[in-house]
């Protein structure tokens, strides 16, 4: 079975080639709030390896307290001009 970190690095770097993106890196990400309720927005990816899948956000911000809250978080991303969707669940 192909490692899932290699595979997903491997179609990042084809999702970035020729890309019709403005924002190559966005994805999805999705935290739960202080009423129970997921909430999710966009963030910039900045690596993925076997330590995890790094993205931006301020520690004060919303997202930053829902995850001191209760860190299982889920990212998604869609790369339409390759057919790509993929879909992540852990803890922050």
């Amino acid at each position: 079975m192909d490692d899932p970190i290699d595979k997903f690095n491997t179609l990042w770097e084809q999702a970035l080639l020729d890309t019709p993106l403005k924002q190559k890196s966005a994805v999805c990400v999705s935290t739960i709030n202080e009423d129970g309720f997921p909430e999710s927005r966009f963030v910039d990816l900045k690596s993925v390896s076997k330590c995890g899948l790094v993205f931006c956000t301020y520690l004060d911000s919303n997202k930053g307290n829902d995850i001191r809250r209760d860190p299982k978080v889920s990212l998604a991303l869609w790369w339409d001009h390759i057919g790509i969707q993929i879909r992540a669940v852990g803890v922050a």
